[in-house]
């Protein structure tokens, strides 16, 4: 904001604010690629790695607040994958490979 009132000391207000608004939105675009991994169509590095032929069936999600817990998730994201159980705090991914079934704690 200092850099900004000093450039408006010598240029029109409009010119400063048309400027600064530009960058702000070329910077929130970059930054925007990069934190996000927004990668161009069939460029992201996923595409390169081999098939491990392992899935995630299913995460389980354990907290002592059941209700507060699926009202958040069920404002965030739609989805049967996540089962949510009381308990104490932990996560749990259920995988399955070509041979058994794991389960990660």
């Amino acid at each position: 904001m200092y850099c900004l009132s000093q450039v408006m000391k010598t240029i029109s207000a409009g010119y400063t604010y048309a400027t600064f608004g530009g960058l702000c939105i070329i910077a929130t675009t970059i930054i925007g690629i990069l934190r996000f991994n927004q990668w161009p169509k069939n460029l992201h590095p996923s595409k390169n790695l081999t098939n491990s032929n392992v899935t995630l069936n299913k995460i389980s999600l354990f907290h002592p607040e059941v209700n507060n817990t699926k009202k958040i998730r069920n404002n965030l994201i739609q989805s049967d994958l996540i089962d949510i159980f009381e308990g104490l705090p932990k996560l749990e991914f259920h995988r399955k490979t070509k041979n058994d079934r794991i389960v990660i704690e």
